[in-house]
């Protein structure tokens, strides 16, 4: 991939992160922001935490994942961080939950993972 492509796609997912986060700012009493980051995904979910120094880290395994409970990235991040990783399979929602960092990577299960967060943090 050329510099000038890999700067276009950072612009585009930019662009759409940004306006999501403001969509979501003014939808909900929850403050979003995003920050794009790539990389391996466990290693950028665990620098990103020692960041922002979130209270803990909530995962969610893939629906279509029926036999593997735990992937490897989630793994990753639950032996490697400091602070507590929760993770969840499917649909399951928990309640009364703040400080929320939730990874994305801007596919259909992200959205899914997007809406469970935003129940949580209600």
């Amino acid at each position: 991939m050329s510099t000038e492509e890999r700067e276009r796609i950072e612009k585009d997912l930019t662009d759409k992160l940004c306006s999501f986060t403001e969509e979501c700012n003014k939808q909900y009493d929850i403050p979003f922001e995003y920050h794009l980051r790539s990389g391996k995904v466990h290693k950028e979910i665990l620098a990103m935490s020692e960041e922002i120094n979130p209270r803990f880290i909530l995962l969610w395994t893939r629906t279509d994942q029926q036999d593997d409970f735990i992937g490897t990235s989630t793994l990753s991040v639950i032996r490697h961080s400091r602070v507590p990783v929760i993770s969840f399979k499917g649909d399951m929602i928990p309640q009364q939950i703040q400080n929320i960092l939730l990874p994305l990577d801007l596919t259909k299960p992200t959205e899914e993972k997007i809406t469970k967060a935003i129940e949580i943090a209600k």
